[in-house]
């Protein structure tokens, strides 16, 4: 059976390289397809890696997928695809487990190579009336063991494959599983196809999905407009095609060409160098809008959403300021719960909603993770922070770091979040435990402010800044020239700024604190102002 995997590098040869090492393979094994060559960029702005297509040869036939029956033993629980699971499940009584030297051999490979992952599992083996051999891993915090949309878990089925039928005549079929992972994800598919066959017949326009694997959902528990689609387009291309949504008669909607996408919201033309020449005010900045644009036109053209890394208020703060630029395009900011500091800005497509994208664990890259010790040691943000950028991480794949006595939850993106739970062994001198953590059983600190109620001559910013931070005025007025105070997360050096209500005042090691309220003069023709200071 023929099967592929997309790579990226710095350059062609870098990308096929890494792809090589994934897959243990030498070069004159696969077959190479260049998807987008390496480009520069000028002055690193635009830049993007080289993305290739390496094709080969897989020893093992194509796998039926079972039904969520088969594959999830009756007393589990449905969870989410991604979230750890702590239970043991029992063999089915229907689907007794296998005996023989075939499955001797699939338990001996899985219990070495669990071993060597150091994950506390164990694989239960049944044979299912086709002859497949269903294995289902069962243990504690199976997460990492599952990987981001299963690549792990399918990397462990194909290794067993291989280990298995190696210098045997007849071959026999392995499915691994854990946590009912393919049952919940054939069932997200399913969903996913409902919901984008329904906006097609809506908009009348074509909405194109991300790559699909060769193991589509059954078309009979579709709908009507999506089975059509996925016995057209989606079980009918290659892996290498993009399955792509076609609204009936949309040829005679308004005249347009047949297959030709359309846009429901208004495009706004704007030149990228003199935008980011009139937003950006050091290079610094420069880099991130282009980033960001980047992002806004990938969702655009292909009609996916896209995501930025996690942006600090200040750098949320210009992204704002450039959406407002562009017409205000449809997006959200999320840091994996309500009132987080650190956020990343999603830009989505017009078949998508917002709640959506936050609870379709495909389109959502935010992942947390806990961190725990024992032993009573005090660990402080600097203790966490340093540790992940220790490991050779960039700030933007990490969000908030949300420390508590005895544990640490941390915010980042899918695509490190296993590194992290793997590699993230200590803080400072103490060890640590990590496992995955699903987003609803964050525990973030209660935020905790003091009122100050005062009176000020007027609403600039060094009076504001003075009474939120217990100073002088003139004290206040030295921070603020020495540019130690920030306004609405930008850094301003003038004392007689004009300060609003809800404006977030913050200084440089004395903390923060929001205007919340102004009220009318008083008898002496003094202001009124309410300010929550952050303890």
């Amino acid at each position: 059976m023929l099967k592929w995997i997309e790579s990226t590098g710095k350059s062609e040869e870098a990308a096929i390289e890494a792809a090589l090492q994934k897959l243990g393979m030498d070069r004159d094994e696969v077959s190479v397809e260049i998807l987008e060559r390496a480009k520069s960029g000028f002055l690193g702005i635009g830049s993007c890696p080289a993305k290739v297509k390496v094709s080969y040869e897989a020893p093992d036939e194509p796998e039926e997928r079972p039904t969520p029956a088969e594959v999830t033993p009756a007393e589990a629980e449905p969870v989410k695809a991604a979230e750890p699971a702590i239970r043991e499940e029992a063999p089915s009584p229907a689907a007794p487990v296998a005996e023989g030297e075939k499955a001797e051999r699939i338990d001996a490979f899985l219990t070495g190579l669990l071993a060597q992952m150091g994950a506390e599992a164990r694989p239960v083996i049944r044979m299912d009336e086709n002859g497949t051999y269903q294995v289902e891993l069962v243990g504690r915090e199976l997460g990492g063991l599952i990987g981001r949309r299963g690549e792990t878990l399918d990397a462990i089925q194909q290794l067993t494959g291989y280990a298995v039928n190696h210098g045997q005549s007849k071959r026999v079929r392995i499915h691994v599983d854990a946590e009912g992972y393919r049952a919940k994800r054939e069932e997200s598919l399913v969903r996913l196809a409902q919901k984008v066959a329904g906006k097609v017949v809506k908009y009348r326009r074509n909405v194109t999905l991300e790559p699909m694997n060769a193991s589509p959902p059954t078309p009979s528990a579709l709908s009507p407009p999506a089975a059509r689609w996925w016995r057209t387009a989606g079980a009918s291309t290659a892996d290498s095609e993009r399955a792509a949504l076609c609204g009936d008669s949309y040829d005679k909607w308004k005249g347009r060409p047949s297959g030709r996408p359309f846009s429901t919201s208004e495009e706004v033309c704007v030149n990228k160098t003199e935008l980011l020449n009139k937003l950006a005010r050091d290079n610094g900045e420069r880099l991130l809008l282009a980033r960001a644009l980047d992002k806004l036109e990938l969702a655009r053209q292909r009609n996916i959403p896209a995501c930025t890394g996690f942006l600090s208020p200040q750098e949320r703060v210009s992204v704002e300021n450039l959406l407002n630029a562009c017409g205000h395009p449809r997006h959200l900011f999320f840091g994996g719960y309500e009132g987080a500091e650190r956020t990343v800005c999603a830009f989505l497509p017009d078949w998508q909603e917002a709640e959506d994208w936050q609870g379709d664990g495909e389109s959502c890259p935010v992942r947390a993770l806990r961190c725990t010790w024992s032993g009573g040691q005090k660990l402080t943000h600097r203790d966490f922070l340093g540790s992940i950028l220790g490991l050779g991480l960039d700030r933007e794949k990490v969000g908030d770091l949300l420390v508590a006595d005895g544990r640490c939850d941390v915010l980042a993106l899918e695509e490190v979040a296993d590194f992290l739970v793997f590699h993230m062994e200590q803080a400072g001198r103490v060890k640590l435990k990590c496992s995955p953590l699903p987003l609803d059983r964050l525990e973030p600190p209660a935020v905790e402010t003091r009122t100050i109620r005062d009176t000020v001559s007027s609403l600039r910013l060094d009076a504001v800044a003075a009474s939120g931070f217990s100073l002088s005025r003139g004290k206040a007025a030295d921070l603020i020239a020495s540019g130690r105070v920030q306004l609405n997360h930008r850094e301003c050096v003038k004392p007689d700024h004009a300060v609003a209500q809800g404006d977030v005042l913050s200084c440089r090691g004395l903390g923060k604190c929001v205007l919340t309220e102004v009220g009318g003069p008083s008898k002496k023709g003094r202001i009124l102002i309410v300010l929550e200071r952050y303890v």
